[in-house]
């Protein structure tokens, strides 16, 4: 993500998130935290500007993270 400026209350709060929380690498359920805080961000605060657009980018791919997971959970459900 570009080191843009994002003065929201969401975004600092993931930034604490991390910090106080997520002592490595995010996992799973980490994950669904932040995608959703960032969802209500952006649901919030996103004019469709490109302002936003790195913060559209991340939570496409936190999208894609977490419906892995949900595959591989699936997965070995089915199994």
């Amino acid at each position: 993500m570009n080191k843009q400026n994002y003065d929201f209350d969401e975004i600092d709060d993931i930034l604490i998130f991390l910090k106080l929380v997520c002592h490595s690498q995010p996992d799973d359920s980490d994950y669904l935290y932040i995608r959703s805080k960032l969802g209500l961000c952006l649901s919030l605060h996103d004019n469709k500007s490109s302002f936003f657009i790195p913060l559209r980018e991340l939570a496409t791919e936190l999208d894609c993270i977490i419906r892995s997971y949900i595959r591989r959970v699936n997965y070995r459900v089915n199994d």
